[in-house]
């Protein structure tokens, strides 16, 4: 199996108006170290003191 380049696109989203407010492109193969920035930056974005952060989990779909 050949593995090619993959990006991970972040995105942070104000709960009432489901806007998003901050997001990023990596080109990492995982996520794992991603969410912490992403809820840091949109906290900033939306000085705001006190911030809920979710994640979900996406299991990749492999062509074969």
């Amino acid at each position: 199996m050949a593995w090619g380049i993959g990006y991970n696109i972040q995105k942070a989203v104000e709960g009432n108006s489901d806007l998003i407010v901050h997001h990023e492109v990596a080109d990492e193969g995982t996520d794992n170290c991603l969410l912490g920035p992403i809820a840091k930056a949109a906290k900033a974005e939306l000085q705001s003191e006190k911030l809920v952060v979710l994640a979900a989990r996406v299991t990749p779909i492999m062509n074969s």
